[in-house]
């Protein structure tokens, strides 16, 4: 698509916009019902967005062009969602609830399996890395005060967090494809921060922690 159309959320109702010339296209658009939080699916020419449709929030994948019908996946079991990403083949949406939980969705089958937890508060804005292999997110022990760049392994569910000053927190984090770097969305020369593999950090699995060790609305096309 080559930036030529954003996926987009409205008054609780999603659309697939052209920049400039062609259609602009309701995705969802029902009365009474709220769709937010509007993600991209890779280039698969897929979108997906969180509804309330059925009561408790569910994903809903659309076929930008409209060419297929839509469906509903992992309803009444991710909670209220505050976030949402996906993976770079549009495989996976990574979704962070307002339990502090953070969740994996398979987009082909639905199913859901929890990465990650955060005990004090939500999480925010998650991102992956190029390769898909980890999440990155804002966390915050407590709120506004102890800044990290947590960075979860999806396959096996190590967490490493990188101690952030208040001056280089920012609220969304992209990884450099040799996964050496992480550059925050506000970028200045003095943010780009390079992470080693020596790093203090807390490793956990489904939200049980361990001791401290040494270990590593928009959407466009």
């Amino acid at each position: 698509f080559g930036g030529d159309a954003s996926l987009v959320t409205w008054r609780g109702n999603a659309y697939w916009l052209a920049h400039r010339e062609g259609p602009a296209r309701a995705l969802a658009a029902g009365s009474g019902v709220r769709a937010r939080q509007p993600v991209l699916l890779g280039r698969t020419g897929y979108g997906v967005f969180a509804t309330d449709a059925e009561g408790e929030d569910a994903l809903e994948v659309h076929h930008l062009t409209g060419e297929e019908p839509s469906r509903r996946i992992a309803s009444g079991e991710l909670g209220r969602v505050l976030s949402m990403a996906s993976d770079p083949q549009g495989e996976r949406v990574a979704v962070i609830s307002h339990d502090g939980s953070i969740s994996m969705v398979d987009v082909e089958s639905g199913s859901v399996s929890q990465v990650g937890h955060s005990a004090e508060g939500e999480a925010l804005s998650p991102s992956f890395s190029p390769d898909g292999r980890y999440i990155m997110y804002d966390l915050q022990t407590p709120k506004y005060e102890v800044f990290w760049l947590a960075q979860n392994e999806i396959a096996t569910g190590k967490l490493t967090k990188h101690s952030l000053q208040k001056k280089e927190w920012s609220v969304h984090y992209n990884m450099s494809p040799d996964g050496k770097l992480r550059r925050p969305n506000r970028y200045s020369p003095d943010r780009m921060r390079s992470i080693t593999s020596a790093v203090i950090s807390r490793t956990f699995i489904a939200g049980a922690v361990s001791n401290s060790t040494l270990s590593e609305g928009t959407s466009t096309y």
